[in-house]
């Protein structure tokens, strides 16, 4: 079988929990117990504080040498602000997606990134404070600029991008499955029907109003209980596939 290939942000990555607790390592784990030497591999590709265009660049580039059997691709309501400040994209009116030159990353990203490269401080609590440090960057910067105008900017950019995601895993006949953290109403219903005019499945994942149990109150990260949540849903769906 190919590999089950998980992409996202920070929550896929697993910040906040100990190594082998976020919610694909649980995958893997579950899958190695039920199937023993069939289960397939598990790839994790989450990268904090990225957007969506970094998921498709790789989908289009990388992914095909683990023959994918399944892409689960992880939401978050930050994605909208994420991909407008990555700048990998711009989307026209029409919805029609281009590259952009890639620019030399910034402060904040490169704050980001330091985070990213020591493992031990991914997994403290303290990579909240590191979060908000990041936050406050950006919005300094867009307060003196002028840069951030309208809060929804991001929108079109988002789903021309996941609408090309969902694209290039229909054209290669990958399996997909996205699971959504933290967004909004209005744009979970736009999401959803992307999904489904794609014939894939959207989970959504309970908010931390309705279950604060699965959420840190600090950083909005998940506890273990949220990985162990995410990782149940996931399975579940994966078990109806398998039978089906």
């Amino acid at each position: 079988k190919g590999a089950i290939l998980f992409t996202g942000d920070s929550f896929t990555m697993g910040y906040g929990v100990d190594q082998n607790l976020d919610f694909p390592s649980l995958v893997r784990a579950a899958l190695e117990r039920e199937m023993g030497a069939e289960a397939p591999a598990v790839v994790n590709t989450g990268v904090g504080n990225s957007g969506n265009g970094r998921t498709l660049l790789w989908l289009e580039r990388e992914a095909a040498r683990f023959d994918p059997s399944l892409v689960v691709i992880q939401l978050t309501g930050n994605d909208f602000e994420d991909n407008r400040e990555e700048r990998l994209f711009e989307a026209d009116h029409s919805g029609t997606l281009r590259p952009l030159p890639v620019h030399p990353p910034g402060l904040a990203r490169r704050i980001q990134a330091a985070i990213d490269d020591t493992p031990w401080i991914a997994n403290l609590h303290l990579v909240g404070f590191a979060r908000e440090v990041v936050i406050a960057l950006r919005q300094r910067r867009e307060s003196s600029t002028g840069e951030r105008v309208d809060p929804n900017g991001g929108d079109e950019l988002t789903f021309a991008i996941l609408r090309r995601i969902l694209a290039v895993c229909g054209e290669r006949n990958w399996p997909v499955l996205g699971l959504a953290v933290e967004i909004g109403a209005g744009r979970l219903a736009r999401l959803g029907k992307l999904f489904e005019e794609a014939r894939s499945e959207l989970l959504v994942m309970p908010t931390r109003h309705e279950r604060p149990d699965l959420y840190y109150d600090r950083d909005g990260h998940w506890r273990e209980q949220g990985h162990a949540f995410a990782s149940s849903m996931l399975l579940d769906r994966m078990r109806l596939q398998r039978q089906n």
